[in-house]
C-alpha cells in the first residue's frame, strides 16, 4: 500500500510539473483556435432564400399586396456606393448617362454581367414592373407583388451604345422561357426591357425581332413560337437589399448563376428592322404633303372657265 500510495504521489507530481510546462505551448494553439473559430463565426453574405410561392403568371391588379408608404430594412444607406465601381447607386447620375432597366432572372447574375462592362456608370438591383409599394425580397418571393427581379444600368451611349447592352441583355439568357431562367422560377424571373425613352423602345423591339428571328434560323426556337420578352416603359424602381447590390463581387458570394443563355449571337445591327423614330415620321409625312399639293392644280385654275372653241373659218363665197 506505502509503494502504490507512493508511485501515485510521484506520477501525480510528474503529471502536475508536465501540465504545467505545457500550458504556454499550447496557449497559442489555444489562441490560434479561437482565431479559427472566430473566423467561421463571422457574418457571411446571405444565402438567397427560396421563394415560398413559384407563380409563373401575372396576378390580376386586385390580388397583389397593395404595399406600404415605409421602406423595407436593410436598403443601401443614401450615400452608398458601388463595391467595385465606387459611384453612387441612388443618384442624381451625371448628365451624359442614361438609364434602362433588365430583367433576365436572378438579379445577382444578370448585375455580374454588366457592372464591369466598359461604359457603365453604375448598377443596383432591385424590383420593379408590379403593382407592390416598397417590396422587400420576401415579398417579390411570396408571389403576390407582379414585381420582376431587375437591374438598372446608368451607362454613357458614347461609351456603350444602347445596341451593345441589348446583344448582351439577350445572349445572356434564355428569353423564349416565360417566368422561368433555369432552376428559377416564377413571375420575378421574367424577361423584360423596361425603357426610358422612344429610342431604347424602338432599338429594343428591333432587337428583340431580330433575334426571335436567328433563334428560329437554327432551330432553337420553333417556328410557332415567340420570344418571351416584355418591352414597357419603366415604372419605379424600387431598391434592392444591400447585400443584394454587387452580390458576386462580394466577399462569401455563393458564385450562384441561374441564367441559362442559348449560345446564339446576335445578328448585326445593319440587319435589324428599326422603326423610324416619330420627328422622322412627322417629317416625311410633311414632304409627302407638300410634295401633293404643289402637284395638285390651283383651286383658282380648277374654277376658271374654261376658253371658247376657236370660231369656224366662214365659209368662201
Amino acid at each position: 500500500t506505502t509503494s502504490t500510495t507512493s508511485t501515485t504521489s510521484t506520477s501525480t507530481t510528474s503529471n502536475s510539473s508536465n501540465s504545467n510546462s505545457s500550458n504556454s505551448n499550447n496557449s497559442s494553439s489555444t489562441a490560434t483556435m479561437a482565431s479559427f473559430a472566430n473566423f467561421f463565426k463571422m457574418p457571411k453574405a446571405k444565402p438567397k432564400p427560396e421563394p415560398k410561392r413559384r407563380n409563373q403568371y401575372m396576378l390580376p391588379e386586385e390580388e397583389c399586396h397593395p404595399g406600404t408608404d415605409v421602406a423595407p430594412p436593410g436598403l443601401p444607406t443614401s450615400d452608398a456606393t458601388h463595391f467595385t465601381l465606387g459611384t453612387t447607386l441612388w443618384g442624381p447620375f451625371p448628365s451624359n448617362t442614361k438609364e434602362i432597366m433588365l430583367g433576365f432572372g436572378c438579379f445577382w447574375c444578370s448585375e455580374a454581367i454588366f457592372m464591369e462592362m466598359e461604359g457603365v456608370y453604375s448598377t443596383q438591383v432591385g424590383y420593379s414592373g408590379g403593382v407592390t409599394k416598397n417590396p422587400s425580397y420576401k415579398d417579390v418571393c411570396a408571389g403576390n407583388t407582379n414585381h420582376n427581379e431587375v437591374l438598372r444600368v446608368v451607362y454613357d451611349p458614347e461609351k456603350l451604345p444602347f445596341q451593345d447592352v441589348l446583344s448582351a441583355f439577350f445572349e445572356s439568357h434564355d428569353p423564349t422561357t416565360p417566368f422561368q431562367q433555369g432552376n428559377d422560377r416564377g413571375s420575378q424571373y421574367r424577361s423584360g426591357i423596361y425603357f426610358y425613352d422612344d429610342e431604347q423602345r424602338r432599338l429594343a423591339e428591333a432587337a428583340k425581332k431580330a433575334y426571335e428571328g436567328r433563334l428560329k434560323e437554327v432551330g432553337f426556337l420553333s417556328p410557332d413560337k415567340s420570344i418571351a420578352t416584355e418591352i414597357l416603359p419603366a415604372q419605379v424602381f424600387w431598391m434592392g437589399e444591400d447585400y443584394h447590390q454587387q452580390y458576386d463581387a462580394k466577399p462569401g458570394a455563393r458564385n450562384y448563376c441561374g441564367l441559362r443563355p442559348s449560345g446564339v449571337p446576335m445578328p448585326s445591327m445593319a440587319t435589324w428592322e428599326i422603326e423610324p423614330a416619330a420627328e422622322e415620321v412627322a417629317a416625311k409625312a410633311e414632304q409627302e404633303a407638300a410634295a401633293e399639293a404643289s402637284a395638285a392644280p390651283t383651286e383658282e385654275a380648277a374654277t376658271a372657265a374654261p376658253e371658247p372653241p376657236a370660231a369656224a373659218p366662214a365659209p368662201a363665197p
